[in-house]
């Protein structure tokens, strides 16, 4: 069951009869547990997915018809009313910066009053500034202090002042309101996606704390291993006088390198071996293409690769000639090499699009708005009161947007730089944009309803009202105009340009595309599967299809691509598992795989390409008559206006479209009798879709790169101690260190985490032994330690 302790209790409370339920606490019962910000976060979402399947549920309608007003505020203050508040807190800012622009829109102008009935004696950037400035001043500050008296309450309660003073500017220091912030923002998207669309389910979050970092968008895949193998007992010197056995070992150890990592896929001519002195043989493994590169470094990583190196390199006829003793191996990954292609989907970017980065944008946005119609520069002497109202918007902005990466171990470290540029262009550049268009069904298209549902959306209704005053606004702003210059022939075009949705060029563009694209016989790139297009010599065939082979050719792909087979782009079956459910609840990975790029003229134009042609007209469509209108007048407002009312349109039609691509049957029927309009369709969403990703993902990878300067500098400064990694961890001392068993040699830092004292020149990954046999390990950084002194004392 889902919250079934909850559920448990409601029941229990309606068979009445005079039940009580006794409740105990305890203290300091291992209980309490160091969690990280995925895992808070995840454990929340789960949370508030289940107050949501609460308010839709028998019980929770009863027990409001039962239980007294006293019981019933504790009972709605305790359940549901914080989650309720959660989100009304979250959409507060944005509501409020709306508002603020819608009135500043509204003001009249000075030098017009005239032809307005409105009273100009006071601007509405004035009114605005002077109610903001009582909402939001120094008291603010006393606000985040008395939000905060719990926390200090009990920490002084239960040991004393100075410990509870001590954990509060910590607190602050460690910038806590950033995760409360985000937090809100999250608990307020899932209560409300469960109330919407439903589908909660039981999802296992997990409660632990990270110590690796995890990616921007992903995992690049790798191109070459390069490891070093070092045979005790074996003499190269004398293996280097006889080239037959030399050449034998060589290849034993080959076609053992290329058993042990890809099986049947994996061919000896991958493997490259190259003798040293002193037992070493250098090792370079240049994997195939499509093929998982990440699990081949697990396997090149294990603890029994070294054994079966030695075991294959025992059996080679003559080779007792050349060992003084019996073989006994030791194997380090000195160097990875990624590529441009990503085999990994999933990372912080993708785990909260959808909850906050849009928004984050969209209120940055507005707030742009805000001072281009004049919300602080005609403020009048209530400007520099404004100051706090800046500060908080900037908060939730700034948490919206940046909180996941601040709170993400060795975020801003530089080794990891070059490997999220490639994994972003892999996921939204290679394939032609195949694997983005997988999360992006799975993820955004999947949870949707249908058109009919859609319709009666909390979301739709509430763009609907926006939109209708917005259009009054600029109606009436446009009438004022034309007025005004009457003898301008533009202003009687600009009045309906500007009402008109900004996708005149753009559907032009996609239904080009699509034509040609049907005429040349391209691969249809967007979706699941690449699916030729059928060009003009077997359209009129299509029809003609039996209709056996339709199901059967339907059951191979639900067979492959549903709920029971294998996730699409070769996703492995483990991460199927939640996104059977409600995908919204999982930030579990995709493994995908990149199949041999075609011809242009095969595939098509990439999506990414084509997204960013289609965002490209849309801006051209909907800022070049509104500039030329109202910049060249100065009409500042108007033009606000007119990009507000093109704005909610865009969001509209797009919302609309989206809901229609969700509807399997329909795009089945619609693909049969009008493949032309479901592709130009299709087109339009995806690339306006991949255009915006790729817009918010590089905005917020680029104004990440000062703080990557800045820890850089940090590890220059200070090699050994990490600003970054105490802000996330506080406390590194009490964390559990991962216990590893090492040689007798091997008790320096070095050697600790990877290095070898007995041997210099074996650089790489950390290092454990087990029965003779030196594989590498996962480990990270110690807590609180910088990136840079690890790598100096592993030797990377």
């Amino acid at each position: 069951n889902l919250s079934e302790d909850i559920f448990a209790g409601m029941d229990f409370t309606l068979r009445g009869q005079g039940r009580k339920i006794r409740h105990c606490e305890y203290f300091h019962l291992a209980k309490g547990r160091d969690l990280g910000f995925n895992a808070v976060l995840g454990f929340f979402s789960k949370l508030s997915n289940g107050t949501g399947e609460q308010l839709l549920t028998r019980q929770m309608l009863r027990l409001s018809h039962v239980l007294q007003l006293p019981e019933s505020l504790t009972f709605y203050y305790a359940h549901a009313g914080y989650y309720i508040t959660q989100y009304l807190v979250s959409v507060s800012m944005p509501i409020m910066v709306f508002t603020w622009l819608l009135v500043l829109c509204a003001d009249c102008d000075r030098d017009f009053r005239a032809f307005s009935d409105i009273s100009c004696n006071v601007s509405a950037s004035e009114a605005m500034a002077s109610m903001l400035s009582t909402w939001y001043s120094v008291y603010i500050l006393f606000f985040l202090v008395v939000t905060s008296m719990p926390l200090f309450a009990e920490m002084w309660m239960e040991r004393n002042f100075g410990s509870a003073l001590v954990r509060w500017f910590k607190q602050l220091c460690t910038c806590s309101f950033l995760l409360f912030i985000f937090q809100a923002k999250i608990i307020g998207f899932y209560i409300m996606a469960e109330i919407r669309q439903g589908g909660a389910s039981y999802v296992a979050t997990g409660r632990g704390l990270p110590t690796d970092r995890r990616e921007f968008v992903g995992a690049p895949a790798y191109i070459q291993f390069k490891l070093l193998v070092i045979m005790r007992g074996l003499d190269t010197d004398r293996l280097a006088s006889s080239a037959a056995l030399r050449s034998q070992l060589i290849t034993a150890v080959q076609v053992a390198i290329a058993k042990a990592c890809g099986g049947g896929k994996m061919t000896p001519d991958c493997v490259s071996v190259e003798p040293a002195d002193s037992g070493r043989l250098v090792v370079k493994v240049n994997p195939p293409h499509n093929m998982a590169t990440l699990a081949m470094k697990d396997k090149l990583t294990a603890t029994n690769f070294a054994t079966d190196i030695a075991q294959a390199i025992a059996v080679v006829p003559g080779i007792s000639a050349v060992c003084s003793s019996t073989l006994q191996g030791s194997a380090t990954l000195q160097e990875s090499t990624t590529g441009w292609h990503i085999e990994k989907v999933g990372g912080l970017y993708l785990d909260y699009t959808q909850h906050t980065y849009y928004d984050g944008i969209s209120l940055l946005f507005m707030t742009g708005l805000v001072l281009i119609a004049g919300g602080y520069s005609q403020a009048g002497a209530y400007q520099g009161q404004l100051w706090f109202t800046f500060l908080s918007l900037a908060l939730v902005i700034f948490s919206w947007l940046y909180a996941p990466f601040i709170f993400n171990p060795y975020q801003f470290s530089v080794g990891y730089l070059a490997d999220d540029v490639k994994a972003w262009w892999g996921l939204f550049f290679r394939s032609g944009g195949k694997h983005w268009a997988e999360w992006f069904e799975r993820v955004v298209l999947k949870p949707k309803r249908g058109i009919g549902k859609s319709i009666l959306d909390f979301e739709l209704m509430f763009m609907f009202f926006t939109g209708t005053a917005w259009v009054a606004e600029l109606y009436g702003r446009q009438v004022t105009m034309e007025l005004i210059y009457s003898k301008d022939p533009l202003m009687k075009s600009a009045t309906i340009v500007s009402l008109l949705p900004p996708f005149f060029l753009a559907i032009v563009y996609c239904v080009t595309q699509t034509i040609i694209e049907w005429l040349a016989g391209c691969r249809h790139r967007i979706g699941a599967k690449a699916v030729r297009t059928r060009g003009v010599a077997d359209f009129f065939g299509y029809r003609r299809a039996s209709r056996s082979s339709s199901d059967s050719d339907s059951e191979s792909s639900s067979s492959s691509d549903g709920e029971g087979g294998t996730r699409r782009g070769g996703a492995t079956p483990s991460s199927q598992g939640s996104a059977r459910g409600d995908a919204r609840h999982s930030m579990e990975d995709q493994q995908v795989v990149d199949k041999p790029e075609h011809r242009l003229c095969e595939n098509g134009m990439p999506l990414a390409v084509s997204g960013l042609i289609i965002a490209s007209l849309e801006v051209l469509e909907m800022m070049v008559p509104l500039m030329v209108t109202f910049i060249k007048k100065q009409d500042y407002k108007s033009f606000v206006a007119g990009i507000m009312v093109k704005a909610i349109f865009y969001n509209v039609i797009l919302f609309l479209a989206e809901s229609m691509l969700s509807m399997k049957g329909f795009c089945n029927r619609i693909d049969r009798w009008a493949p032309l309009f479901h592709k130009s369709l299709t087109l339009l969403v995806y690339g306006n879709r991949i255009a915006r990703d790729i817009f918010v993902s590089a905005f917020i990878f680029v104004t990440l790169m000062p703080w990557v300067v800045i820890n850089a500098l940090n590890d220059l400064c200070l090699p050994r101690f990490s600003i970054h990694q105490a802000l996330i961890y506080r406390t590194p001392g009490p964390l559990a260190k991962k216990q590893i068993r090492y040689d007798d040699d091997d008790t320096d830092v070095g050697s600790a985490y990877g290095g070898d004292s007995s041997d210099s020149s074996s650089t790489g990954s950390p290092s454990r032994t087990y029965g003779g046999a030196r594989s590498t390990s996962s480990l990270g950084p110690p807590p609180g330690a910088s990136a840079t002194w690890f790598q100096r004392a592993t030797g990377r």
